[in-house]
């Protein structure tokens, strides 16, 4: 267990200050893997698991903080590129059932009567999303972090905050964290206020490359 001054030292290391060029262009994307036992790469944590994750058909243990979504349909984000001089993101947004996560919709309709397995996949197969998003970033700032969080290497992190629009005109505020390993997380919080107070982060976990060199 750290010590109450070291602590404190790991939390000096992460005062955000400008003092990092921000006319930097980023390159990323975050995308699911398509294979039976690959990695959805996106997941969702709460304090109140029994809240937010249970339902009228599942009741969630409350000891269970995070939860993984699985790869049966995937949430890609392709050609994501950050440019920091003009505030704004862009992406190719793309979600389709993976082969395997039909597969499974083909034995679960069958469960239930639909024999046709040939117009079950052929249903699954055309249920896709694209769509293209320009967002605004809010604010970009950067940080130095020791490689470990406590020791080894300094290192150069960014955060950036930027707001997406949907089509029910409600506005979203996420976070983009780009570690200079390139390593980045997206996240996006939630509350809940009725009937229950609970609230929650949504994570998508991807690759950033600078391109700006």
């Amino acid at each position: 267990m750290k010590t109450p001054l070291t602590f404190l030292l790991s939390l000096t290391f992460l005062f955000l200050y400008p003092s990092i060029s921000l006319s930097q262009t980023f390159k990323c994307e975050f995308i699911t893997e398509k294979f039976e036992g690959g990695k959805s790469n996106q997941g969702t944590c709460t304090g109140e698991p029994e809240i937010s994750f249970s339902s009228s058909v599942k009741t969630s243990s409350r000891t269970n903080h995070c939860r993984v979504d699985s790869n049966t349909r995937y949430y890609d984000y392709l050609d994501f590129v950050v440019v920091l001089d003009i505030k704004l993101i862009s992406y190719s947004f793309k979600s389709k059932m993976t082969n395997h996560g039909i597969d499974k919709m083909v034995l679960y309709e069958k469960k239930k009567g639909n024999v046709d397995e040939k117009k079950v996949r052929e249903k699954f197969r055309n249920s896709v999303m694209e769509y293209d998003q320009i967002m605004k970033i809010l604010s970009t700032q950067t940080f130095t972090q020791l490689e470990d969080g406590y020791m080894g290497e300094k290192t150069t992190s960014y955060l950036i905050t930027y707001t997406q629009y949907h089509k029910d005109k409600n506005e979203e505020v996420y976070t983009l964290f780009i570690p200079e390993n390139g390593k980045s997380i997206i996240s996006k919080y939630n509350i809940m206020t009725d009937p229950d107070k609970s609230s929650w982060v949504e994570m998508k976990f991807g690759k950033c490359v600078n391109t700006s060199n």
